[in-house]
């Protein structure tokens, strides 16, 4: 699995870096926990390298569970440079999960095989950044080019 296990020992340092990193406080035993599992795995799997997909066992950290003020299981939180950015409160999906983070981070990169799935992503999102990497000096289209 893609996701990182954390604890006392390490939760800190994890958090503290640049990377924005999803946390799930969850328990064992909850239902809800274990059916968050799969889609929380291919979340790890789809933001790799993008954001951190990290979970905290809360019955076997719970000095972990205390000193973040976590009332109840699953509780998904946000963070970047150590600072909570905010706490999920949607469906506990896969889909649910994704567009939380796309829409406050965004999607992870993209490669638009032809012009018009660049212009299909370009009319659909607000702000976006596109580059060009060319393996051969000629473009096929007139507006890619300068």
């Amino acid at each position: 699995s893609k996701v990182l296990m954390l604890g006392a020992d390490n939760l800190a340092a994890v958090l503290g870096k640049g990377h924005p990193t999803l946390v799930e406080f969850m328990v064992p035993w909850c239902g809800h926990c274990k059916r968050l599992k799969p889609d929380y795995e291919r979340l790890a799997e789809r933001y790799a390298g993008t954001v951190v997909v990290a979970a905290v066992d809360c019955v076997a950290h719970p000095d972990v569970a205390e000193a973040y003020k976590i009332a109840g299981w699953p509780t998904l939180k946000l963070y970047r440079y150590g600072r909570e950015i905010s706490t999920y409160q949607g469906a506990h999906t896969y889909e649910g999960l994704s567009k939380y983070i796309n829409k406050l981070i965004g999607p992870p990169l993209q490669v638009f095989e032809s012009y018009e799935q660049l212009q299909q992503w370009s009319d659909a999102v607000d702000v976006g950044i596109a580059g060009f990497l060319l393996a051969e000096a000629s473009l096929e289209h007139d507006a890619l080019k300068l």
